[in-house]
């Protein structure tokens, strides 16, 4: 069969052109910007009845329908390796670069979680940490990547009992921190050598601090604890940063239940029930973060006046299409978020934001026709300084997306100021 050649004269493939952009503007057509409250329908009360729980823990756990709906976080740390002046008594380069390194690999295995042994019985969920630990350098420390060697023989050790303690001191904090402001700093100490020799101080395994701005770790290089046996105790001083106590205690959840030391022992022997594996107890695996301890930890990492949000990552600063929240089914959101993505309500997909929520620059949240926006005393803004797109509702055979509101929501840093004047009849 021959091919058909058909020709076009310059007015035929004019008309053409203008039919293509006719319904390109038909699609166009079919996008609404919210430009201000008068484009928002107030509602009595809230139909999903979740209440703001902005500071509560429980409004941060993330679940495993909607993952994504809790943006992984990156803690920004860097590492001291301490040593004495003959450097004999920690890792020295090479090999201290190496151990962070793997740390921080066998580290982030553990954060992928798993089911907690006590109490018998429970079906807590087993959910990913969903944040995790990146080595990052200092502007003017390009060369030692993140990872810095002292030798200081007044400083190096670490002590945790006897007349010379030294647990709680930040001397060694104040005079080697880098990137404080934005960095985490992890000191890696040796036990002092008389101390570890003298039968009173005690097994000179692996110990840990955390003071707020800093972790102190010690004991890898004498008793040559490997990164794979060092992970639990590295997740649990971190843990401590995030707000989280020690789990066999009263530590503000009740999914870790209080026990005594004896489910310490490593073999269970003295147990009431199995040996707690959980990262905040201590005993040999440290893998089981619990619902409630994850709502904790995600709380300090998202709240914009959290002091310990400055360690992570701003990854909210940059647009990422990838990482776009698509909203199907009936969704509250009632902690802060920092979102790396649009937002996308489609059809039947209906989302209630009741707290701080930062779109990423550049970024939109479309609601699609069948799709429901509740703004409930929402904080719409650009936490990076940098304007979004808005709130764009999607129209098709006449059916429209809606954006409805409570309270006072707040609309911020958009391309195009959203007004709050309210728009009467009256006044038309």
């Amino acid at each position: 069969m021959q091919s058909k050649i058909v020709k076009y004269s310059f007015g035929t493939l004019l008309s053409l052109l203008i039919i293509v952009a006719l319904q390109s503007c038909k699609t166009l057509s079919g996008l609404t910007k919210v430009s201000g409250i008068s484009d928002l329908t107030l509602i009595e009360q809230s139909p999903i009845g979740v209440s703001a729980n902005c500071k509560k823990p429980e409004a941060y756990v993330p679940t495993l329908q909607h993952l994504s709906h809790t943006p992984e976080k990156v803690i920004r740390i860097n590492f001291h390796f301490m040593n004495n002046s003959a450097q004999t008594v920690n890792f020295k380069e090479e090999r201290a670069r190496k151990y962070a390194k793997d740390l921080l690999y066998y580290s982030h295995e553990n954060l992928k979680n798993k089911a907690s042994n006590i109490p018998i019985g429970n079906n807590y969920e087993v959910i990913p940490a969903r944040y995790k630990y990146e080595i990052t350098t200092s502007e003017g420390y390009e060369k030692e990547a993140g990872v810095y060697m002292h030798n200081d023989d007044d400083l190096y050790y670490f002590l945790f009992k006897g007349k010379n303690r030294n647990l709680g001191s930040r001397k060694m904090y104040d005079k080697y921190a880098i990137g404080e402001d934005s960095i985490l700093n992890i000191f890696m100490t040796p036990h002092h050598p008389d101390s570890v020799a003298s039968p009173t101080y005690g097994f000179g395994g692996s110990k840990g601090v955390a003071l707020g701005t800093h972790v102190k770790i010690s004991g890898m290089h004498q008793r040559l604890f490997d990164p794979w046996s060092n992970k639990g105790n590295f997740n649990h001083e971190i843990g401590h940063i995030f707000s989280l106590g020690h789990a066999w205690r009263k530590d503000g959840c009740d999914d870790t239940p209080e026990h005594d030391g004896k489910c310490f022992a490593p073999d269970g022997t003295e147990c009431d029930s199995l040996t707690s594996n959980n990262m905040m107890d201590y005993n040999t695996w440290q893998e089981a973060i619990t619902p409630c301890q994850l709502g904790r930890i995600h709380q300090k990492m998202s709240m914009k006046k959290s002091r310990v949000k400055k360690y992570i990552k701003k990854e909210w600063c940059t647009l990422e299409p990838t990482k776009t929240i698509t909203i199907k089914d009936q969704v509250s959101w009632a902690g802060e978020k920092d979102l790396r993505g649009n937002i996308i309500i489609e059809s039947g997909g209906y989302l209630e934001i009741l707290c701080r929520v930062s779109i990423p620059p550049d970024g939109k949240i479309l609601v699609k026709p069948g799709g429901t926006l509740l703004l409930n005393n929402a904080w719409l803004h650009n936490d990076c300084d940098k304007t979004w797109e808005g709130i764009f509702v999607e129209t098709q055979k006449k059916e429209s997306g809606k954006v409805l509101y409570l309270g006072n929501p707040q609309i911020e840093n958009t391309k195009e100021p959203f007004s709050y004047e309210v728009t009467t009849e009256s006044s038309k």
